[in-house]
Formats: C-alpha cells, structure tokens, sequence
C-alpha cells in the first residue's frame, strides 16, 4: 500500500506526515500511524477543494464549504458539454471543408 503512494506524496506537509505514518505501521504502532495519516488526509483535502486559510471545521465540512468547489466542477463540466455540442454541430462542415 504504502509502494503505490510513495510517489503521491513530494511537497514537504504531505510527505513529512506519509513518512512518518509508514515509520510507525512499519513498526506495528497502528495507532500513532493512523494520527499521522489524519493530517494527511486534511491535507490532501484542503489541497483539492482549496478553502481559504483559516476556515473553521464547522464552515469547511458543511454545504456552504463545499459549494465554492462544486461550482467550480459545475461550470467545467457544463464547457465540456458546450464544447461537446458545438464539435457535433459543426463536425459535418469541418469534414466537407
């Protein structure tokens, strides 16, 4: 498991908590791995959802904390429909030019 990751993980944050995580399930301590792995997660997650600085828990796991990261999904799937579209529209045109 930790092969497939190691990779993953070369910023300082992420790769400080991965090393730390794998020391101690090397060593059979589960448990303090599993509190080095929570951090990493938080990390990876306020890495792709990108709250700004300072958002409490309270606001960042709710709906509201979401929203920004789903509109932002929202419009990129709606260009690719867009794109899509228009490709199929004028695809016939482009072929007889």
């Amino acid at each position: 498991m930790f092969e497939n990751f190691q990779s993953c993980y070369k910023t300082n944050p992420a790769k400080r908590y991965f090393e730390k995580a794998k020391c101690f399930f090397d060593q059979m301590d589960y448990m303090t791995s599993a509190m080095y792995l929570v951090p990493l997660i938080e990390f990876r997650i306020n890495e792709l959802m990108d709250f700004p600085n300072g958002m409490s828990y309270k606001k960042k796991y709710s709906q509201k904390g979401f929203e920004k990261h789903l509109e932002i999904e929202y419009k990129k799937m709606i260009l690719i429909f867009i794109k899509g579209f228009y490709l199929l529209k004028f695809i016939h045109l482009l072929l007889r030019f």
